[in-house]
């Protein structure tokens, strides 16, 4: 009992740092709406917020869809190609998972502000189109390396079986692809809600969202209970969508690795002869030709990086430190309790992935909510505020990493080392920490690279004189100044991939040193 009781303290501190400030929030909401009249529950029913509610869904819906399908055609692609060029593509995929959706938005700006200029066209970037378009654009490297992995992950015995039975296109549809199905929910229901509940690419291209209706409403009345209903639509929709999601991740990343399966598919003349080639266009267009462009259309002669965003990009770095030296030690001791306690895991799930299925909106008028008070101003009249956005906002994705990492030591291992030792904690940073070690981080990772393209929270809660390079860069798009932002979007590019093969370098020696000791 008491091990039970330890084992649970341990995920406290991320309900501390995560979840209260969302608590108190939204009790403060409750509150209010009890003790205020009804013109707040009208607001709810409120045919123009049902009417644009809809439109959001169709939209984010539009998005997922479009991003599974191609997502899936370019996975299907990549296990197609030959070995070399393979590991370029995904490589180069893993690389811009991280770029800032704010820097996809600069790169095909000016793709087609060049097509304008040499067909002489007027192709306007305002409405719908465009927006879905980025975000399809933002979102698919993730997307198709998670459906890249299922793929590889489909027994290979399964495959030699149907095969036997059948011929290779009835196993292709009636096995392959429906043991993709675990990539397909993640992605489908991911892209969804994360483009449901942001409003930063919308709000770029004149158009009008529900997350933007929410932050809105906090902007101009401050009011807990008004945006407590406004919002009760987004979150009912990420909690009914919080289960699926859940089941999927644990079955796809929370498994034990098996052979990595891309024989089969080699097998078929179609994949091979089509869908290869098609992959590695669409990978070029998405990728490289943005890049170029983008590199075509800078000015390096009038640009100071002290000027034009040095502030701005050191006071990016410093927040993503910050958050990343702060959450670490919390998504460890938060992983280890949701491992440990197998009985609560799906609840457990459930509360860290909260932060990532409401709007970003919501986190920063909880947080400005909670924060504004004497005992804590001298945080919120700091960058301490983006650090905490940056944790909230990434601190799932890097408990969900190491949990991963947890799953993938031999349960027998860990029983023998609990058995030779009496002390747990001797145990923990001698052998289980140190097998982890990758997972821990690449979870850091995730969080820093994250953090320098967050912006739906960061823009609300950090004080005057403060701002991020995505904060100064959405500005910039906003309102016209678009004299520098090639130039600084390429500064931030560079960081990432320098930062990027710098976690790489550490990770693959950290993973040499530990397949050294277990050959000795």
């Amino acid at each position: 009992m008491r091990k039970q009781k330890g084992r649970l303290l341990l995920i406290i501190p991320y309900f501390l740092i995560s979840l209260l400030p969302l608590g108190v929030f939204f009790l403060k909401g409750v509150y209010e709406i009890i003790n205020s009249d009804s013109k707040i529950m009208s607001s709810l029913v409120d045919m123009r917020v049902v009417v644009l509610l809809l439109k959001t869904v169709f939209y984010s819906l539009s998005v997922a869809l479009i991003v599974v399908l191609f997502a899936l055609i370019i996975a299907l692609g990549l296990v197609s190609m030959d070995k070399r060029w393979r590991k370029f593509f995904v490589w180069l995929l893993i690389g811009f998972i991280a770029v800032p959706i704010s820097i996809h938005t600069v790169m095909w700006m000016n793709i087609v502000s060049l097509i304008n200029t040499v067909i002489g066209s007027k192709i306007y970037l305002t409405g719908w189109g465009i927006s879905v378009f980025i975000q399809v654009i933002a979102w698919l490297p993730l997307a198709i390396i998670i459906i890249y992995d299922s793929m590889m992950k489909i027994p290979m015995s399964l495959m030699e079986a149907g095969r036997i039975l059948s011929s290779d296109r009835k196993v292709f549809f009636r096995i392959w692809l429906p043991q993709c199905k675990t990539g397909l929910i993640i992605v489908t229901i991911g892209v969804f809600v994360l483009t449901f509940n942001d409003y930063s690419v919308p709000s770029t291209f004149a158009m009008s969202t529900f997350a933007m209706e929410i932050f809105a409403r906090y902007s101009i009345s401050l009011n807990a209970g008004d945006t407590f209903i406004a919002s009760l639509p987004m979150i009912i929709v990420g909690m009914s969508l919080a289960f699926p999601l859940i089941s999927s991740i644990s079955k796809q990343f929370f498994s034990r690795p098996s052979k990595r399966n891309d024989d089969f598919i080699k097998t078929l003349k179609f994949s091979k002869k089509y869908i290869s080639k098609f992959a590695i266009i669409i990978l070029f267009v998405i990728i490289l030709l943005p890049l170029a462009v983008l590199i075509y259309g800078s000015n390096f002669s009038d640009f100071s990086i002290v000027k034009d965003g040095g502030k701005e990009i050191l006071n990016t770095l410093w927040i993503c430190f910050g958050a990343t030296l702060l959450a670490t030690p919390i998504m460890l001791s938060a992983a280890l309790s949701i491992y440990r306690n197998k009985k609560w895991q799906t609840s457990s799930f459930l509360m860290i992935l909260l932060p990532t299925l409401i709007s970003p909106s919501l986190i920063g008028a909880a947080l400005i909510n909670f924060m504004n008070v004497p005992l804590f101003r001298w945080i919120y009249l700091s960058s301490g505020m983006g650090m905490l956005a940056v944790i909230i906002r990434f601190m799932p994705i890097g408990i969900l990493i190491i949990i991963a990492g947890l799953r993938k030591i031999p349960d027998d291992l860990i029983t023998v080392a609990y058995m030779t030792s009496k002390n747990i904690k001797k145990t923990l940073i001698k052998v289980i920490i140190p097998l982890i070690m990758p997972s821990i981080l690449i979870a850091a990772s995730v969080v820093f690279l994250l953090g320098i393209g967050e912006m739906g929270t960061t823009v609300m809660v950090l004080p005057a004189g403060i701002s991020t390079i995505t904060v100064r860069l959405m500005g910039y798009l906003h309102y016209g100044a678009t004299e520098l932002i090639a130039e600084l979007s390429l500064v931030v590019v560079a960081l990432l991939l320098i930062f990027e093969l710098i976690i790489y370098g550490v990770i693959n020696k950290w993973l040499k040193n530990l397949r050294r000791r277990r050959d000795v």
